[in-house]
């Protein structure tokens, strides 16, 4: 027996120093995925320290709710019980200034008026809708894809207070619980089938192969500026499509 299952059993069984040193064990991973999330983060708008403690707080939740017959690697499970509590976190401290809130609402509003209208996402329509030039849509398309970086992770189909990592299925989870969640997968699957080539690769390298936005420009031979902005324009079109089919 190595030295983490020997952990994992003394916890079990009670110990509080052994869960201690699980989570001295695994805090790498909140290293992780705080840097990830901070990937790009040009404006200073997370404070890292912030985003680590929230983490550990995930991770310790991982580590008591953690049930190793349900077949699920340890590290999978945790991420992203780290992850929801970060991003719980973010949505709580309402971290967008008011004045890009509304920069970001006129972004989303302008994409519902082309799209009513039939005319193309470009930048040079969203210029034109919302009467600003090149450099200021490309600030605001920033921030959007802060916030739209959180999108996938915070789906939700009545309520705020479902993420998307929680549709997975949880110990303890019914039956009817589990198919609401497999709709919630079959739409969200559906609309993604939608976008195009480009845009489905880019949510598929980012939040499958968990690559960055950097690490993306370079697999498609594109700037980060532009996977940031592909990614805000994917998310965009997904609430749209997901909308228009709520009513």
């Amino acid at each position: 027996m190595d030295n983490v299952s020997l952990l994992w059993q003394q916890y079990k069984q009670g110990s509080n120093k052994a869960k201690n040193k699980l989570i001295e064990t695994y805090c790498n991973l909140v290293h992780i995925i705080v840097g990830r999330i901070c990937i790009g983060n040009k404006y200073g708008i997370f404070d890292k320290e912030d985003l680590y403690n929230y983490g550990i707080i995930g991770l310790i939740e991982a580590i008591e709710r953690f049930n190793p017959q349900q077949g699920v690697k340890f590290e999978t499970f945790a991420s992203m019980r780290i992850k929801g509590q970060i991003i719980d976190n973010i949505r709580k401290s309402n971290w967008l200034p008011k004045d890009v809130q509304r920069s970001i609402q006129e972004l989303e509003k302008a994409y519902e008026e082309l799209a009513v209208a039939g005319k193309p996402l470009t930048d040079e329509n969203l210029m034109s809708m919302m009467g600003i030039d090149k450099e200021k849509l490309r600030k605001i398309l920033n921030y959007a894809n802060q916030s739209n970086l959180l999108y996938l992770d915070n789906f939700v189909q009545n309520s705020e207070e479902d993420r998307f990592i929680d549709i997975l299925p949880d110990e303890g989870t019914n039956p009817l619980e589990n198919l609401v969640n497999q709709d919630i997968l079959v739409r969200l699957t559906d609309a993604i089938k939608k976008l195009s080539v480009k845009e489905q690769m880019v949510l598929n390298l980012y939040y499958y192969e968990e690559l960055t936005l950097k690490e993306i420009g370079l697999i498609l031979n594109l700037s980060e500026a532009r996977i940031s902005q592909i990614h805000s324009k994917a998310i965009n079109r997904l609430r749209l499509m997901l909308k228009k089919e709520a009513g």
